[in-house]
């Protein structure tokens, strides 16, 4: 049997048309497929930078306080003179450089100088005019001190707080000098001296506030006990003179 041409072609065209009609519709009721992000890593938080320590040299100044009992030394001379170890109130100048061990401590080398004076009256006596009978007495150290520093923020914070303890060697230069009573009725012009090194310690608090990348400003304060044993041109009326006392200190520090 003969199909006639034109409908072979129609029916051709058809279905070509219908089986490409059909092949979206079939593919759009298949599952769909995404690339799997299985096995990657999220990408890393990044953390802030560790700040290293540097080490750091220290200048300060302040005010040194004796506030001891001046030790058996002192009480000897209280009953025929004026003043208190107290009066021995002056300036102190201090270097320090700081160590560190790692982030919260180090250790701190510190060289400080101070020098006081005062004037005390004879109690007992005045001369032929009714004058006082004075002299001055003049205290001067250097201590060199070694000690344990402990932070309590990290390095970078903008204000550091810090404890320290420790101890060291006290240089030491006691004087008196101007008139004085001998055997109770003479009066000389003298000078009396005797120095040495005794051993001491202090505790500290203090803060380190950064205003510069390597600058900081320094605020610390210590209480210090020393007792210097006083001989020499003292005895046999020598003993131990208590210094002990507070130190109050500003100043500036540069880390390198």
């Amino acid at each position: 049997m003969r199909v006639p041409t034109r409908r072979f072609w129609t029916t051709t065209v058809a279905l070509a048309f219908l089986a490409a009609a059909a092949g979206p519709a079939a593919a759009a009721g298949e599952p769909k497929h995404y690339p799997s992000r299985q096995g990657e890593q999220a990408p890393p938080v990044a953390s802030p930078p560790t700040v290293t320590p540097r080490p750091e040299f220290r200048v300060r100044l302040g005010l040194y306080q004796p506030t001891g009992d001046g030790g058996d030394f002192w009480q000897l001379e209280q009953d025929a003179f004026t003043g208190s170890v107290e009066d021995l109130e002056d300036l102190l100048l201090a270097m320090d450089f700081v160590l560190p061990l790692n982030r919260w401590t180090g250790v701190m080398f510190t060289l400080g100088y101070f020098d006081a004076s005062e004037r005390r009256v004879d109690k007992r006596f005045v001369d032929e005019f009714g004058n006082d009978i004075a002299f001055q007495s003049d205290l001067e150290m250097t201590p060199m001190t070694v000690a344990f520093v402990g932070y309590l923020t990290p390095p970078g914070s903008r204000v550091r707080p810090y404890l320290a303890a420790g101890g060291g060697l006290y240089w030491w230069e006691y004087a008196e000098g101007g008139d004085f009573v001998v055997d109770g009725e003479e009066i000389i012009t003298t000078y009396y001296i005797d120095d040495g090194a005794d051993f001491g310690w202090f505790a500290a608090a203090g803060l380190s506030i950064a205003v510069a990348p390597a600058w900081a400003i320094v605020l610390e304060g210590r209480w210090t006990g020393v007792a210097l044993d006083v001989g020499g041109d003292f005895a046999p009326y020598g003993g131990d003179l208590d210094v002990s006392g507070w130190e109050a200190t500003a100043g500036f520090s540069w880390s390198f």
